[in-house]
């Protein structure tokens, strides 16, 4: 199957399956890449087609395994939304998430993004709770449940396979 940006544009988000490097903390000390791998699902409003146009996006994603300075966290979930510039083939924007981790801490933040085709790339902050003045990065792949939308109604929902990442501020 062809896969195609549906341009969540976003978390949000990483080549699960494909090793991605995550960005490494000073908090680690040494320890190598610190973040998370993840999954879920996006839904695009309106749906995303071809041409760029201005949309919004909502996210929910499941993380796990992850590496973090914290041991204790070894998965959460990952909420956000936000807009931008939307389409198939490309887009920009920025949107706000929630991370709660398993250990029952949280991390609120900020990001902006970018998407090339089915990949997305974005960085940002950590504005509140666990890792607040850190530095967020997500990389991924999205794949539209049917991509034969973008050149008709518009793709209203996605997968997304990220790897996150948190580093030093």
């Amino acid at each position: 199957m062809q896969r195609m940006s549906a341009v969540f544009a976003a978390a949000g988000v990483a080549c699960a399956g494909l090793g991605v490097m995550l960005p490494s903390s000073a908090h680690a000390q040494g320890q190598g890449p610190q973040g998370c791998y993840g999954f879920g699902r996006l839904t695009l409003s309106p749906g995303v087609t071809a041409s760029p146009s201005q949309g919004r996006f909502q996210m929910a994603q499941n993380l796990g395994p992850c590496r973090l300075p914290d041991t204790s966290i070894l998965s959460g979930t990952l909420t956000g939304d936000g807009d931008g510039s939307l389409s198939c083939v490309a887009g920009q924007g920025a949107g706000r998430f929630t991370i709660r981790w398993e250990n029952g801490r949280t991390s609120l933040g900020t990001f902006s993004f970018g998407t090339s085709g089915p990949h997305i790339f974005g960085s940002g902050s950590i504005t509140q709770g666990e890792f607040a003045g850190d530095r967020f990065g997500i990389s991924g792949e999205i794949e539209p449940r049917h991509t034969e939308d973008c050149a008709s109604g518009g793709v209203k929902e996605a997968t997304s396979y990220e790897a996150i990442g948190v580093s030093p501020g």
